[in-house]
């Protein structure tokens, strides 16, 4: 049977199975290279298990990274991407009130959704970070340390004065005061990464959200008003499904469907020809409606697995990223998170560039 995932809540999914689990912050959803949990080596279980044989950090357990890099799942729609040469650790997994503390190296926030019922707060240096608009944000706890806004909007507090980081700026975790502008377009290889990891995880929303469109009108899911990790079996990870609408990551291009919207967005309705003759017509919006996906949107679906933009769902993660597609408009208003997109460039070496 196949097992689906929804955040401390419990629903029915007919189209993914029944079985179904809650969890807490820390769950990890990916690694590359050496990456260890309070000194034992993480072990990614295969393709084929089911996820609840992936590894998490536990609260007050500490991920550590060497040569390596790792995905953790924070609240719903926030993940947290460690470089290399870099210690995590989990201060409070509770969905509610996330606590993480970056010791050493760098780490890659993206936030999808801020939801007001989920707060996730970063230490880092001298600083406290909480995160108050989706967006892209980057961390250095070494070397310079100092909070980096791809996008979005974050609050920092350090020593008792608060200050807010807009879209293009750097702060320092140890004193407010220094702080200077960037340019956007200029990444280095983690950033890429992360880029690359976002577009496969929106890849699975497109497929997981159209199949949960039958099974999600009435539960708790719906009920509680508010989106959740949701685990896609075929394409073997986590992805994010938001309560209604949209939301992108504008300065990436990928968007998260919710089930209801995701029709509206990629799938084209092909109406009944209209009835010839007497008797009254079927017409276009008579009889019954089937839907088929709209390929032009830049996602496709062929026999033997998924693609996005060319890059099939089973690619190697080194071999290149998906061309992630620019955000789409759908007829159902839903909203898109972030400010104006960007390409990538600039300086950066090492692996899985």
């Amino acid at each position: 049977m196949k097992r689906i995932f929804v955040t401390a809540l419990a629903f029915a999914a007919s189209a993914l199975g029944q079985d179904v689990v809650s969890a807490r912050a820390g769950l990890i959803q990916h690694v590359e290279g050496d990456v260890d949990v309070d000194g034992a080596a993480v072990k990614m279980p295969s393709r084929e298990k089911v996820f609840s044989q992936l590894p998490e950090v536990k609260k007050g357990s500490l991920l550590s990274t060497a040569e390596g890099r790792a995905e953790i799942l924070l609240s719903p729609g926030i993940t947290l991407r460690a470089g290399e040469e870099s210690t995590i650790k989990m201060v409070e997994s509770k969905l509610e009130d996330t606590k993480v503390e970056l010791q050493k190296g760098i780490a890659i926030v993206e936030v999808l959704e801020v939801i007001k019922e989920n707060l996730v707060t970063v230490y880092a240096g001298n600083a406290t970070i909480e995160f108050r608009k989706a967006g892209t944000y980057k961390i250095h706890a070494t070397g310079q340390p100092e909070l980096i806004v791809y996008d979005g909007l974050a609050e920092m507090t350090v020593a008792g004065q608060v200050r807010t980081v807009k879209r293009g700026n750097a702060v320092s975790l140890e004193n407010l005061a220094l702080a200077r502008k960037f340019d956007t377009e200029k990444g280095d290889a983690l950033l890429r990464w992360s880029v690359r990891r976002s577009g496969f995880m929106a890849m699975a929303n497109v497929s997981a959200a159209s199949m949960s469109t039958t099974s999600m009108g009435s539960n708790a899911f719906y009920r509680h008003g508010m989106g959740n990790w949701m685990w896609n079996p075929y394409f073997g990870m986590f992805t994010y499904l938001p309560y209604s609408g949209r939301f992108c990551n504008s300065f990436i291009g990928s968007c998260y469907y919710s089930p209801a919207t995701v029709y509206r967005a990629f799938y084209v309705p092909s109406y009944p020809s209209p009835s010839i003759g007497g008797g009254g017509a079927a017409g276009y919006g008579g009889g019954n409606t089937s839907y088929s996906y709209d390929q032009n949107r830049g996602y496709t679906v062929a026999s033997g697995g998924r693609s996005y933009n060319g890059i099939s769902s089973g690619a190697s993660i080194s071999g290149g990223a998906p061309a992630v597609a620019a955000p789409v408009a759908d007829s159902g208003g839903g909203r898109s998170a972030g400010g104006d997109s960007g390409g990538r460039g600039g300086e950066g070496g090492g692996r899985s560039q």
